[in-house]
């Protein structure tokens, strides 16, 4: 349950991070004003979702478009590929 500050504190000691600290930066609200900053600028940016991928300009986010990433990095490769062999 994520909305279990001890749960948080366990998962971020798990990446050896202090977990008392995390409790408090979460209970004093201590980034609170930051993260609302980012979350509008992404906004503003297009960006919807976490996590969020861009390849050649166009956006992807959720976490269910990893095939799709995937999926277009290829075709962005195969068409840089044909691109070469046609300048070449």
């Amino acid at each position: 349950n994520l909305e279990d500050l001890d749960v948080i504190a366990g998962l971020a000691e798990d990446v050896g991070l202090d977990g008392e600290e995390i409790k408090a930066v979460i209970s004093e609200g201590r980034y609170i004003g930051a993260l609302h900053s980012q979350r509008a600028q992404g906004k503003g940016l297009g960006i919807y979702g976490i996590p969020t991928f861009v390849v050649e300009g166009k956006l992807f986010w959720g976490k269910d478009v990893i095939d799709d990433v995937r999926d277009e990095v290829a075709r962005v490769k195969q068409e840089r590929i044909e691109k070469e062999k046609q300048e070449s």
